[in-house]
């Protein structure tokens, strides 16, 4: 199950990561820019994606 407490991982990660963590964050911000597909549908395709590969 996923624990919140896992969040405070993402400095960590930005830190040994940063450029990786710098494009995947920009990455997500395109993503859930309004386009073809409403931000709605996007965060339920998000969690049915989530929910299907077992994923927290």
């Amino acid at each position: 199950m996923f624990d919140m407490k896992n969040l405070t991982r993402l400095k960590k990660l930005d830190e040994n990561a940063h450029d990786t963590t710098k494009a995947f964050w920009a990455f997500n911000g395109e993503l859930f820019k309004a386009g073809a597909i409403d931000v709605l549908h996007k965060q339920l395709i998000t969690v049915a994606l989530a929910l299907t590969t077992q994923c927290p």
